[in-house]
């Protein structure tokens, strides 16, 4: 049988304990909200959130979909992202990222005439 001697050191060490626990679980869920590789996202017209960012995972640019999600929500942003061909640049940040979907901020089309 288990004699606790200090209930307040006794609960200190179950506290840290769990916030240990938690920040291990969070970050296995969440993964990360930084890009990892520089590439290319074209959004088509009407494309909705959702396969967007499939799409942006299966370009590798984030390992999970949930930062995406999240700061979509966090933004509001989900239903006004705009179609376009976007760069993404490595170590960007996912709310950057999701910034410039909402503003348009695509590549622009280039003429070169010689």
């Amino acid at each position: 049988m288990l004699k606790i001697t200090s209930p307040l050191r006794f609960s200190l060490w179950i506290l840290i304990g769990l916030a240990i626990i938690a920040a291990i679980v969070a970050k296995l869920l969440w993964g990360t909200a930084q890009i990892q590789t520089s590439g290319e996202l074209i959004v088509a017209q009407g494309q909705g959130a959702n396969s967007i960012w499939t799409e942006a995972v299966q370009s590798n640019f984030t390992p999970k979909t949930l930062p995406w999600r999240f700061y979509t929500w966090r933004l509001k942003g989900g239903d006004k992202i705009q179609a376009g061909t976007y760069t993404i640049d490595r170590n960007e940040t996912v709310a950057d990222v999701i910034r410039r979907l909402i503003a348009g901020d695509t590549i622009p089309d280039e003429l070169t005439v010689t």
